[in-house]
């Protein structure tokens, strides 16, 4: 996608801080930033406990969540190009920012099956490789 669309920088929103490192060794003709000023490390907790438990525990400051990610979100909807997990509300909402923010739809990949409003569960969908960008 970089090459056809001629991109050069990428942001990426990720919870796991060791994704944008493999990122730079895979692709060391593109330049990858991501926002370092939140403790990304705080979002990991295994399949154990689910984020919103531990926010209800105060293990996590809601507010400052919040923020980070409205900050993730409107900055991937100014994106030239998406890529992302359309099984996520997230890039499904970044999806549909960037449309009303370029007033058009941008490139886009989803790296674990297409956008089906289903869950996959009226059609026989797959989530393997190739796969269509809508259900």
């Amino acid at each position: 996608m970089s090459s056809r669309y001629n991109i050069s920088k990428v942001f990426v929103a990720t919870d796991d801080t060791q994704v944008v490192n493999e990122l730079r060794k895979a692709e060391p003709e593109l330049t990858f930033i991501s926002i370092q000023s939140y403790d990304r490390n705080s979002l990991q907790s295994g399949d154990a406990v689910w984020l919103e438990n531990r926010l209800g525990a105060g293990e996590l400051s809601g507010h400052e969540l919040t923020l980070f990610t409205l900050r993730d979100l409107m900055l991937l909807a100014q994106a030239d190009a998406l890529v992302g997990h359309f099984s996520s509300n997230l890039s499904r909402l970044a999806f549909l920012r960037s449309l009303a923010h370029h007033g058009r739809p941008v490139p886009y990949a989803s790296v674990d099956g297409p956008w089906c409003f289903h869950w996959r569960m009226c059609c026989r969908v797959s989530a393997s490789f190739p796969f269509s960008s809508v259900c």
